[in-house]
């Protein structure tokens, strides 16, 4: 499909994307299709797959200019971490920070910062200052450092640790500090072997705790006199280094002279795990250990990825190690909810038995959990907001908007069925097995697929099919609710307000959604439908046929089901129309039909009362159908299949 614009591969991106696996692979990768892979085949072959997709090459083009959906979509530097860490068990070692402990009541070094200059304003015998940095800089000329306040109010390694002893033991008043969720989750990955090495600036023990409340007794050096009996890294389960001690021991590390430099066998142990290892860092600012910023620098290879999880815009200082080693960052709230989002991801797609993993497996996972308790209402409603983002963009940047003909709608349909694979199947997961509330967050942020709502130009074809997206997942979110005969959420969808560009009224989804409602639209167009009655009908179930192993369905289950949804579309839209009837003077009847109506040698009041008086049928009508007035509508749908030509 020619592209409004060709897609120009951002420079800095091609050069963070080269370093992501640089092991050494085979140039060649082939295997005999009827041999299974094993993991490690399977990993030299995404490795493989990974590295030729980094080459700088223009987007793969057919001869009639369509580029392929594949190389449009791009993982997020999230679901690279979460794919590195899968097929990299044991290579990537984490650098905590202080970000780590914060959630537990125990201050991050700028915190420690602010209430040291506030001691040294009350040494001096003033009001404490409103801006405390500002009082530092204008008193010693020099911006506020954690390490200078600790030399300067400390005559001794024994009273700088005591200092930071009250910082990290809890008060009077206070319950013990108790490790994060963050710190949970690090142990959770080192119990499942995907991280082996923990390297941390952090002087508390709630690392170590989590990790012994999992059964893991780690290899702990805080002090180069460690190191020489510590056993190998290769053979530890877990080795977590305290680059600047422990708060027990008086041989913390704190003043700049102190942090300056390492020992040579700290540096050794540092070059060694930075050379070997990838790199996860969380909650560490980079700003004041400039020790353990030279050892990162001075890194020769680049073995495995950087990933830099970051709460905001880098400093200068981490931006500069970010550069040096080609890392990725990672934009997040806070460490808490990060590391609880990647052990999950890690856990979904490890359990996932797809050959490749893929973002699809991850994005599937995180929904699982996020959907089916409330308290992950806004992970529920950020996942769903962020794949609509997503969708949204492609379709602004690469659908074509000159569709005349039979090739030009082929292709983009096929794009749009593409670019929402995802999305209508995190509806029918939540249709199918979410609570009420997330179902409720999925209809509202479901109208953001629409275009309906906003002023489109352009041919009628390229206006009306914009909206497929938001239709599938109106059908898959209505199959999910179905199956699991929460039939209250199939008339929530279809009463779901929808605002229109071109009114000032709301419409519903049930007017808007259904394929056969689209305007100008001829779907036997559609490759393989031409000899189709409800070509839009065969689209649908085609369409869930393709997605069976997400769904998890037979193809005879899909279709009994989708003739079902299609009759309650009918009936109910049918009560619609009757109640605009009364409202527009002179609007004709009309209402969807589905293959349903084509059952043998019924006739459609026979198709419908069957189904109405079968006891799903009856829940139907007890829930909701048809607003209440059934006989209404049937009769009407009736009457109007009498004057069609199906022929």
């Amino acid at each position: 499909m020619p592209l409004k614009k060709p897609l120009n591969r951002d420079k800095n991106a091609e050069i963070n994307d080269k370093s992501a696996n640089q092991a050494e692979v085979p140039t060649t990768m082939r295997t005999d299709p009827d041999i299974p892979l094993t993991p490690f085949l399977r990993s030299l072959r995404i490795l493989h797959r990974d590295r030729k997709a980094d080459m700088p090459e223009r987007p793969l083009e057919r001869s009639d200019g369509f580029c392929k959906i594949h190389h449009m979509m791009k993982l997020s530097n999230f679901e690279s971490l979460v794919c590195s860490l899968c097929q990299n068990p044991g290579v990537y070692a984490v650098l905590l920070g202080s970000g780590l402990s914060r959630s537990a009541n125990i201050p991050t070094g700028w915190e420690i910062t602010l209430e040291l200059i506030r001691r040294v304003s009350s040494l001096r015998e003033e009001d404490t200052p409103d801006n405390l940095p500002e009082w530092y800089k204008d008193t010693f000329g020099k911006a506020a450092d954690y390490s200078d306040l600790l030399d300067m109010i400390s005559g001794s390694e024994a009273e700088r640790r005591q200092i930071i002893h009250q910082f990290i033991e809890p008060k009077n008043d206070e319950d013990q500090r108790r490790p994060t969720l963050a710190h949970y989750a690090v142990a959770q990955l080192v119990y499942d072997g995907i991280i082996k090495v923990i390297i941390t600036t952090n002087f508390d023990r709630l690392m170590e705790l989590a990790l012994k409340e999992k059964g893991i007794e780690p290899t702990i050096i805080s002090h180069e006199s460690d190191i020489k009996g510590a056993e190998p890294l290769v053979h530890a389960r877990c080795t977590v280094i305290k680059v600047h001690g422990d708060y027990l021991d008086t041989r913390i590390k704190n003043t700049p002279n102190e942090l300056a430099t390492y020992s040579d066998a700290m540096n050794t142990l540092l070059d060694k795990i930075f050379d070997w290892y990838g790199l996860l860092v969380v909650g560490w600012s980079g700003d004041w250990d400039i020790a353990l910023r030279d050892a990162i620098l001075r890194a020769p290879g680049r073995r495995y990825q950087l990933y830099w999880a970051a709460r905001g815009k880098p400093s200068s200082q981490a931006q500069s190690l970010i550069d040096n080693r080609r890392g990725k960052v990672i934009e997040i709230t806070d460490a808490d909810s990060f590391a609880t989002k990647l052990l999950d991801a890690v856990k979904g797609l490890r359990e996932s038995m797809e050959p490749h993993p893929d973002s699809l497996e991850i994005k599937i996972a995180l929904s699982k959990k996020y959907c089916r308790d409330d308290y992950y209402n806004l992970e529920w409603t950020e996942l769903l907001q962020g794949e609509i983002r997503e969708i949204i963009d492609h379709i602004e940047k690469n659908l074509r908007t000159d569709i005349n003909d039979k090739p030009t709608f082929n292709e983009a349909v096929t794009f749009l069925v593409e670019v929402s694979h995802g999305i209508r199947i995190l509806s029918f997961i939540c249709a199918r097995w979410g609570t009420d509330d997330s179902f409720r967050i999925l209809l509202n942020e479901m109208e953001g697929l629409s275009f309906k709502h906003k002023p489109i130009g352009g041919c009628a074809y390229y206006i009306n099919i914009l909206n497929v997206p938001f239709s599938l997942c109106f059908y898959y979110s209505l199959l999910g609710a179905y199956l699991s005969e929460k039939y209250v959420r199939i008339f929530q969808c279809f009463d779901h307000e929808i605002y229109l560009f071109s009114s000032k009224t709301p419409s519903k989804y049930i007017l808007q959604a259904p394929f056969s409602c689209y305007d100008h639209i001829e779907w036997k167009l559609l490759n393989g439908l031409e000899q189709k009655k409800i070509p839009s009908s065969a689209f649908i179930l085609n369409s869930l046929i393709g997605d069976s192993k997400y769904i998890g369905l037979s193809e005879k289950i899909l279709k009994n089901s989708i003739n079902d949804i299609e009759k309650i579309i009918t009936i109910h839209y049918a009560s619609e129309r009757i109640e605009e009837q009364k409202r527009v003077p002179g609007l004709w009847f009309w209402a969807p039909y589905g293959d349903y109506i084509f059952d043998g040698f019924r006739m459609p009041e026979d198709i419908f009362g069957s189904f109405l008086n079968s006891h799903r049928g009856k829940t139907l009508v007890s829930t909701g159908l048809a607003n209440g007035k059934v006989e209404d509508a049937v009769k009407n749908l009736i009457d109007l299949s009498k004057k069609i030509n199906w022929g």
